[in-house]
């Protein structure tokens, strides 16, 4: 949940520079991009950094891991092709990737001795001791599958040619969607990692010009106090806004709209309450009680330079407006900076003058993300949005202390 340094129109540039494409020229060199997947594990900081793209190549990407308690890097695959959907499991390391005729391979590497194996062809949501989970389109169909974790013994748990997706995992129960464009209609669908088939768990009906069908999704789902929650919308026109509409099934099956005028594709929580930030493109936010359905309307003051996410309980506000440190304040979600802890997170950065700069935290593991983009504005061959120049990543420990930093 951000506002962003020059306002809203600023965050909107950000999401068209991070929409992971698999080919395009307007990247920069060398990278590791706010939207690659990371994974943390024992302490090591997996990552993806993407090479330049050419017209004739989306770019080489390699998977580093980051020791963190040593700040040490190393190599551990590489690909011709943009990858993406990493995972861990037993030490060992999953990736996908694809050909240069855009066929989803999905590889495992192992950990102690660096052995890359083909595991399958399709692109990898899930693993755990089940086996793995994976899709595939081809023809005009998508289908799902799940196999053992060497990818034998495949099972085809779904195909159609209606727009189908992977949403996310809570816990072992994978939600999926399907978007059927001539009926209108959107599906929620779940399966556990141990099943062989899908369960639609709801359908919602939309209006033909609400939405541009073919780019409806679901893009988040949460659980809370026995309900669950998800939002399904798309991205509009040419300023790539974000429409959705957050809904609620509740233990007893019963359906109801919480907020029809999302802006932003996640649904940001905490254990008890679901954060809408700058509802009216101002300070004013609201709070929504998941207990007792409650709508509570705040203001939280965030300036120009700054940034905010909500981590659970707390929020972050980042700053870049100091031209010699990165700052990070803390306080309590759902309050005008209650509980306030300035420069919780703090470390030197040295500004150019000549680019505008971007700040914000993240939560991988036990550890925080602070990463820092750069952008030329004075770059007229990008337009409006100007030149990515690039992006700094920060690892803080629990108590705000920066140990570790990857590029």
């Amino acid at each position: 949940m951000k506002k962003t340094t020059i306002g809203m129109l600023f965050l909107l540039l950000l999401v068209i520079l991070c929409v992971p494409m698999k080919n395009t020229n307007v990247k920069a060199a060398g990278y590791v991009y706010t939207y690659s997947n990371m994974v943390e594990h024992d302490d090591v900081i997996y990552y993806i950094k993407s090479d330049e793209a050419t017209s004739k190549s989306a770019g080489k990407c390699t998977i580093y891991g980051l020791d963190v308690k040593a700040n040490k890097k190393s190599k551990i695959a590489v690909s011709n092709n943009t990858i993406s959907n990493l995972f861990v499991y037993k030490d060992i390391l999953y990736y996908t990737t694809y050909t240069d005729d855009y066929l989803d391979i999905t590889y495992s590497v192992s950990l102690d001795t660096n052995e890359k194996t083909k595991i399958c062809q399709g692109d990898l949501h899930y693993v755990d001791e089940n086996g793995i989970v994976y899709s595939f389109y081809s023809d005009s169909k998508y289908s799902l599958y799940k196999a053992n974790l060497d990818g034998r013994a495949e099972q085809l748990i779904y195909e159609g040619t209606e727009v189908f997706d992977y949403v996310k995992a809570i816990g072992s129960k994978l939600y999926f969607y399907q978007t059927d464009i001539t009926a209108y209609k959107i599906k929620l669908m779940y399966m556990k990692s141990s099943d062989s088939k899908l369960t639609v768990l709801t359908t919602d009906k939309f209006e033909k010009d609400n939405y541009s069908t073919y780019y409806l999704s679901i893009s988040d789902i949460v659980e809370m106090n026995g309900n669950i929650f998800y939002q399904y919308g798309n991205y509009e026109g040419t300023g790539n806004f974000w429409y959705g509409v957050l809904k609620k099934i509740d233990k007893n099956n019963k359906k109801k709209t919480v907020y029809d005028s999302m802006t932003e594709p996640e649904i940001y929580h905490d254990t008890k309450y679901i954060y809408l930030n700058y509802v009216d493109n101002s300070n004013s936010c609201i709070k929504y009680n998941t207990k007792t359905g409650k709508k509570t309307k705040y203001t939280c003051e965030i300036n120009n330079g700054e940034s905010l996410s909500v981590i659970d309980s707390k929020s972050y506000s980042a700053s870049t407006n100091n031209q010699n440190y990165i700052t990070v304040s803390r306080f309590s979600s759902g309050t005008d900076k209650k509980n306030l802890k300035k420069n919780f997170i703090k470390f030197s950065y040295k500004q150019n003058s000549n680019l505008t700069y971007y700040a914000d935290v993240e939560k991988l593991g036990s550890y925080f993300l602070v990463y820092v983009e750069r952008i030329d504005y004075n770059d007229t061959s990008y337009g409006w949005r100007g030149k990515y120049v690039g992006i700094q990543w920060y690892v803080a420990d629990a108590k705000g202390k920066v140990v570790a930093n990857f590029s």
